[in-house]
Formats: C-alpha cells, structure tokens, sequence
C-alpha cells in the first residue's frame, strides 16, 4: 500500500499540474474568441500542417532516451541519457533541415501549403526535443511543481507572440504569427525548466565517454522500441490534418485543429498533471509494490471516468455555441466538428494518461498497438474521401475508430498489471 507520505506526494504532484495547467489551458481559450477574428480558418490550418510536422519530428528526435530517464536508478544514469538524446536531437534537426531543402521540390501538396514556415521547424524541434529532454528530469524526480510553470510560461509566451504579430502586423501575418508562437512558447518552457534542474549541472560534469557507451548498451534496445512506439503514437495524430487536406479544404482541417486544440484545452487540465504524477509514482511501485500499483491504476481509472461526464455535455452542445463565439461567418461548421470528436476526446481523457506500458517494458504491445491505430485511420480517411463523405461524417468515424482502440489499450494496461 501506499505509505502516507507517498500518498501525500502523488496528490500533491497531481494538484500542481492541475492548477498550472489551469492556467496554461486557460489562456488560449479564454483569448479564442479573439484570434479567430484575428486568423482565417485556414491559417489554423495550415498551423495544423505544422503542427503535425512537428510533431512526427520530436517523436524520434531524441531516440526517446528521455523516455528511460524516469526509470535510472540514479543520477547519473539519468543524466547520461539526456545526453544522448540532446546529441540524436541536434544530429536530427539538422540533417532534417538539409533534407528539407533538397527535396522540397518534389513534397506533397499538403507540405506546399506550409510556404516558407518550414523554414522554422527545425528550431521547432530543436525547443520541443530540449524540452521534453528537461521535463524527463523533473518527472524522475516526481517534484513537478517546475513542469507547472514551464507550462504557464510556455503557454502564456505563445498566446503573446501570436497577439502581438497579429495586432502588430495585420491581417497579412498570416500563420506566420501562430507559428512563431508556438516556438517561442517551446523555449520559453525549455529557460524555465533548464533553470531550476537541481542536480543536472552537477551530474553532467561528472560524465565521460565510457558512461555514455554503457547507457547505450545498457538502453539501446529500450529506445528502439520507445522510438517506435513514440513515432507511430505522433503518426496517429499528425496523419489526420495531412490526410484530410488530401480530400478536403484547408478552412475545414483548421475546424478540425481549433477544436481539437480547444477540446483538449479541459482534458489538459487533468490529464497532463495526472500522466506526469502517475507515471512517477508507476515508474517506482513496478519495482518494489505491484499491487500498490494496480491499485492506484484502476482508482485512477475511474475517477477519470467520472471527470469525462461534463466533457460529453460541453462537447455535445458545440453546434450551439461554437458559431457564436468563434464567428459565425468562418466558423459555423466548426461545432458539429466538436461534437462528432466526443468519442475520441472521451477515450483520450479516461484512457491514454494512465497508459505507461514502458514502466512495464512492454513497449512492443504499445508499438504494435500505434500501428493497428494509424492503419485504422489512414484506412478510415481514405475510404471516406474517395466516397466524397461529408466533412463531420469523416470525423465521425475517426472518432469512433479512436475510442475502439482507446478500449484496446485500457485491456493490455489490465494485462501488463497483472
């Protein structure tokens, strides 16, 4: 069972993600209303696009060796490899930019629709890659007050930098302004949480080359499969702006990224401060308590079950208030797009912040599962835009097909517990 200071710990790790993702979630939607006056559906869209791009770089960027870091024993260990994943990040941004430029001739017209914003993605990826490097320290230390803040910061340097561009510089900005936000608001994450690494400087001077030689033989074969899995999971996710721009227009992918944005705004506030805290407290119960651990895993489940409940009714109403809120000239559609999402909103809420099969090192079920995911959506898409379906039609059934694997993952969390 969980000693009291134990228990103590893992709620007050919870409740300062909680209240610093209030605030970090707060600030866009709160200022929704006002950048949708100041951007075109289709510069969220075209955010989107980036975002995606984004997003299947920092999957494999730094090999995921910062996904082992919780799991070092020491920290040593632990800072040995954030190197290693700090040296994959640069060797990859940059041989990512050199393959942009050559081949950027012959990139499909989903990436022509980026323009020269891809010319800021490869210091994109490198803020996000030091960035989740950073958070991995402060997770194995389960003291996440700093994670908190850098989300605040993160957050509030976005929401600045797309107001100011915009207000600044007019209409002509276009995605320019979303996106230079988004890169500021990763650096500014990365000053915070570089800033108060207790131990880090310390142990990275104390490394040397036969260190680094045992990590990688010691966590090679943990962070191919994590590599796997972390790409195949980003895929999931970044293939549905891409592939919907194949068969639809670019206003209606940027309804389809505002409301997911805007959707996982509320999931935020639970789930991130839940994931971190409990992949802290999982990554130490898996080697001294299990039953402690199963314990924790099915509570957790259930109480986020009950929190889902008011995110069906807001998402279920959408059609009624989203026009209105967002514009009803640009963004009328926008709500039955919200709606026809609670399935997978729901499933992403309840399920996916308790799923840490690599504390279990089953990451192989976690691959093999991204992938049956990824088919599954590619599959769901294709078929829909060939047979000319309605936009929110094919959200329907991406939706339903995440729930489904949502349901598939909670039963292979149940098995590795056991």
């Amino acid at each position: 069972m969980f000693k009291p200071d134990e228990r103590s710990r893992y709620a007050r790790n919870v409740l300062q993600m909680a209240r610093a993702n209030v605030l970090a979630q707060a600030l866009p939607v709160l200022a929704a209303p006002l950048l949708t006056r100041l951007y075109a559906p289709a510069d969220f869209g075209v955010l989107a696009l980036f975002a995606s791009a984004l997003s299947l770089g920092l999957a494999f960027a730094t090999l995921r060796f910062d996904w082992s870091v919780p799991n070092a024993r020491s920290a040593q260990p632990a800072a040995a490899l954030l190197v290693l994943g700090a040296l994959a990040l640069l060797a990859i941004a940059a041989l990512g930019a050199l393959s942009a430029a050559i081949t950027r001739p012959w990139w499909p017209q989903a990436a022509v629709e980026l323009g020269t914003l891809w010319l800021l993605l490869p210091l994109a990826l490198l803020g996000g890659g030091a960035q989740q490097l950073l958070q991995a320290w402060h997770v194995r230390g389960a003291e996440l007050a700093t994670v908190g803040r850098s989300k605040v910061a993160s957050s509030a340097v976005n929401l600045g930098v797309a107001l100011a561009a915009a207000l600044g510089l007019g209409s002509g900005i276009g995605a320019w302004g979303l996106v230079a936000g988004v890169v500021a608001g990763s650096w500014a994450s990365v000053g915070t949480l570089w800033r108060r690494a207790e131990g880090l400087s310390a142990a990275l001077r104390r490394l040397d080359a036969a260190r680094l030689r045992a990590m990688v033989q010691r966590y090679g074969g943990e962070s191919a499969w994590s590599t796997l899995v972390s790409v195949a999971n980003a895929a999931s996710f970044a293939v549905v702006p891409v592939l919907l721009a194949r068969h639809y227009s670019v206003a209606e992918v940027g309804w389809y990224a505002l409301m997911q944005r805007l959707a996982l705004a509320p999931i935020g506030l639970v789930s991130a401060a839940v994931s971190q805290s409990f992949w802290a407290e999982a990554a130490r119960l898996v080697r001294v308590d299990r039953p402690a651990l199963q314990r924790l895993y099915r509570g957790s489940t259930r109480r986020m079950a009950w929190l889902s409940l008011p995110l069906v009714a807001l998402c279920a109403a959408a059609p009624w208030y989203v026009g209105p809120l967002f514009g009803i000239e640009q963004w009328s559609g926008a709500g039955a797009v919200l709606a026809a999402s609670t399935p997978m909103l729901v499933g992403q809420l309840v399920v996916s912040p308790l799923s840490h099969l690599v504390v279990h090192r089953r990451q192989h079920w976690q691959a093999v599962w991204d992938v049956l995911r990824l088919l599954g959506l590619v599959v769901v898409i294709e078929v829909a835009g060939a047979a000319s379906a309605p936009f929110v039609v094919t959200v329907l059934a991406l939706s339903l097909v995440m729930a489904l694997m949502y349901g598939v993952l909670l039963l292979l969390n149940l098995l590795a517990l056991r």
